[in-house]
């Protein structure tokens, strides 16, 4: 009795064993992963695929990534490129790594670790050589000096192309600009005055507007005196513009006093006049000043006064033989 019952137990515990050979090899086989290169032979600077092959039926699969370098001479092109094998149902990934090296050597690319749910199955280790093809003899390599940049030849043809077209270019808006100009565009012809008659003009101009000022009256209209001495003013700075031709119009009054008064620095009775004619013009103006009913007529007696004071020679003697004719 205890034999049979020795001898069941061992019956029992071998296949318990038989299972758990069986389980591991089952295992073993769901999880594989292998390194295949394309070729184990390399000149240096060629290039050489690496394969990685995994196979795992029950979860994902974690491929190596490599920084630039296998090891310290391999190098890493790229990598990995991941494609899926379907051999009988089963999950099997392929990563493609591309490899060069520039030493002449025989490396040998140790086992990889591949991660296959949270597991990490090694690869088979496998070697190849890089090798130079050529034979250098040492003895007779001479060196030689770097050669200058080949300076390539002056394309005379293409630059005198370049230039005619420019050239005809430039001839053909020269041309178009003078027939526009001939057929549409007129020769507006300025006419200049003489200074001489330019100046009488002046007097003219100015006593006209004096008198017109005269005539109307405004320093005795209510509201009016503003007008009245911008008009008394304006006439005075087109005629001082007209006789010594300094562009007053936009000028303030100091400006006009300081030109002035180089101007008249023989004619200092003209200068006080001006000088009062604008002093008051200005107050009026800008500082709301009322001026007196005498004021206002002095002013347009001033500007009369100063007019006749600096009014041009041939005017002056115009005048003066029209006094001596009244006179005879």
């Amino acid at each position: 009795m205890i034999f049979n019952f020795l001898h069941h137990t061992m019956k029992c515990n071998g296949l318990i064993i038989s299972l758990l050979i069986t389980t591991s090899v089952l295992n073993a086989q769901a999880r594989l992963a292998q390194v295949e290169l394309d070729s184990t032979v390399c000149v240096i600077g060629g290039q050489v695929n690496m394969y990685i092959t995994a196979q795992n039926d029950e979860g994902d699969i974690l491929f190596p990534s490599f920084n630039d370098t296998l090891n310290s001479d391999i190098e890493v092109l790229s990598g990995p490129v991941i494609d899926t094998l379907n051999e009988n149902n089963s999950k099997k990934l392929k990563a493609t790594y591309t490899l060069t090296c520039f030493e002449d050597s025989l490396y040998s690319i140790a086992q990889l670790p591949v991660v296959m749910q949270q597991d990490t199955v090694w690869t088979n280790p496998v070697s190849i050589r890089f090798i130079q093809p050529f034979e250098i003899d040492t003895t007779k390599l001479a060196l030689f000096d770097i050669k200058p940049p080949i300076a390539p030849p002056f394309y005379w043809k293409g630059y005198a192309l370049a230039a005619a077209l420019i050239l005809c270019i430039i001839g053909l808006l020269v041309a178009i600009w003078l027939l526009f100009r001939k057929f549409f565009v007129k020769d507006v012809v300025i006419e200049k005055i003489p200074p001489q008659v330019r100046r009488r003009n002046a007097y003219d101009v100015a006593i006209g507007e004096l008198n017109r000022i005269k005539d109307e009256k405004r320093w005795q209209q209510q509201g009016q005196q503003k007008i009245y001495h911008s008009e008394v003013t304006d006439a005075l700075r087109q005629y001082i513009d007209d006789l010594y031709d300094i562009g007053c119009m936009e000028m303030p009054s100091s400006e006009i006093l300081a030109h002035m008064k180089a101007l008249l620095k023989n004619n200092s009775e003209a200068y006080s006049e001006l000088n009062s004619i604008l002093n008051i013009a200005d107050l009026v103006k800008f500082a709301k000043y009322n001026a007196l009913p005498d004021e206002n007529e002095n002013v347009l007696n001033s500007a009369y006064d100063f007019v006749e004071r600096t009014k041009p020679a041939q005017e002056a003697d115009d005048s003066q033989s029209t006094q001596d004719n009244s006179l005879k």
